[in-house]
Formats: C-alpha cells, structure tokens, sequence
C-alpha cells in the first residue's frame, strides 16, 4: 500500500468511527492479495510424527488430515495463479512454535488447518470451522501480560506521557491488520459453509476458538475439523478415498471463491455476533 494511502487510512482511523476501520481492514486485505502476482495458500495438515491426534481404530488423524492436505494441493495445482505451501509433507512432528513460525515465514494469503476431531460421546458428529477469536477481556489482558513478558528485555521508546506517538501510530496499523485477518477469516468459513449448504451434507458450524496456528497467524485462516474419529460412521466415512475428494473438492472451491472476492471492489462480510465463541485452546 503506497505510504500515502497508509497516511489517509490512519486519520480516518483516528477522526471517524467504528466502521470506517472496518472498511480500511477490508482494504487492506484486498491490497494485501495485488501486491504480488500469484495467491498464496498455505495448508497445515495438524499434529504429525508421535503426536497422532485423534485415533479410531487404524485411522489416525496425523495420517488423514496429511492426506487430505496433498489432496488439496494437487486439486490447486490445476489451478492458475495459485501457490500451495503445505507445512508438513510427510509424518514428521512439527511442534506448535516451529508450526506457526512456519506458516508466517510463508507470507502466505490464506492459511486452511486441516484437522479431525473427537469428542467423549459418539454421537458427536459434523464437520466444524474454526477462525481467529476476539479475545475476552480477561483473555486479553492475559495474553498481553504475556507479551509483556516475552518483551521485558526490550527498550521501549520513552516519552513524557509514557506512550509515544510512534507506538499510537503502530497500534492502529496493528489493529487494523487484525481487523483485515478477521474479516477475511470469517468470510472465508462463510465460503466453506457455502459449500456444504449447496449439497445434503450436513451444514458445518463457524465457531471462534484460539487455536494456537489460526489466532497467531498473520494471514486469514481458518482450521477445518473434517469429522468426528469418534462417531463410528463418519469414522468409515474418513476413511474412504472418494469422500475425501469430495471434502478436498469443497474445500478447493472455498479457496478459488476466495480469491475472486478479493479481486473484487468489496468484500462482503457478516456479522460477527452470529458466530458463536468456542474456548478451545490447541
């Protein structure tokens, strides 16, 4: 985004409400995409190596959601413009810290977690989706103290306020770059949904939960829960080939539908009070 813009953005934010800060989010994630020439997607097959994730019977999640991922890549490989990173390419463990320094060195577009879940019960059953949470206040001042701690060793600017106009100026663009990861998270999980609504699949739900990968990520991202390992028939369902081309066929459509909104003037989203808030940590 040429400095300029950035300038005007920043007294908007300052000089006007609400909603024009939700306008230059949206802005910033369409400006983020013509940057460069290719949209890049990164794909995070979960756990791996020792951490299998959820298991039924010989069907481990580590395994399936590796799968699935190599599926969506071929499929987006047929594609034009598009690059595919996938974080993990074989049974290898890769822990949470190295996963998400992974995914942000990529500088990716758009972040889709593939995931398999279980629950105590074995009527649980459904596809779920995941995005970026807003924080509780609680929840915020904890995650803040611990970026406080993590930081304790830097020098912060001094001033007699003892809040420099510097760091005012990059709490808006950080604040709006987070609005932009949000809005492009949700819009994403509403695409997703789309396409389980335009077949007799059973609808998946748009849940917020801070999942490490998802909430730390610099892109927008969502985390896909395929199924349940723990409901015997979906479990027999996940373990067919032809019904993890039809999840990865879904998914890839999502993806494309994604990237032609942003090359469009707006980008439509919903309102975040229809999503419910799942705490969920991972």
């Amino acid at each position: 985004m040429p400095h300029g813009v950035l300038l005007f953005s920043l007294r908007l934010c300052i000089r006007t409400p609400r909603q024009t800060q939700t306008f230059i989010a949206l802005a910033l994630l369409m400006a983020s995409l013509t940057a460069h020439a290719e949209f890049h997607v990164m794909i995070d097959p979960g756990h791996g190596g020792v951490d299998t994730g959820a298991v039924h019977e010989h069907l481990k999640e580590a395994d399936l959601v590796l799968d699935l991922g190599v599926r969506l890549k071929r499929l987006l490989q047929k594609e034009q413009g598009i690059k595919i990173t996938l974080s993990r390419e074989s049974d290898e463990l890769l822990p949470l810290p190295e996963r998400v320094k992974k995914i942000n060195d990529s500088k990716a577009d758009l972040l889709v977690s593939l995931h398999a879940n279980a629950a105590p019960v074995p009527q649980a059953n459904g596809l779920e989706l995941f995005f970026q949470n807003s924080v509780t206040a609680d929840e915020d001042a904890q995650f803040l103290a611990n970026l406080e701690n993590q930081s304790a060793t830097a020098a912060p600017e001094a001033s007699a306020g003892g809040v420099t106009r510097r760091g005012d100026v990059l709490a808006i663009v950080e604040d709006l770059h987070r609005q932009s990861r949000l809005h492009g998270s949700l819009r994403f999980g509403q695409m997703l949904e789309e396409q389980w609504k335009k077949s007799a699949a059973k609808t998946p739900t748009i849940k917020q939960a801070p999942f490490r990968v998802v909430s730390q990520s610099t892109m927008p991202a969502v985390l896909v829960e395929v199924g349940f390992l723990t409901h015997p028939a979906e479990a027999k369902k996940l373990a067919l080939s032809s019904y993890r081309d039809e999840l990865t066929a879904k998914i890839r459509d999502a993806v494309i539908e994604f990237r032609s909104q942003l090359q469009r003037p707006t980008l439509g989203h919903k309102n975040l009070g229809q999503v419910e808030f799942q705490t969920a940590p991972r």
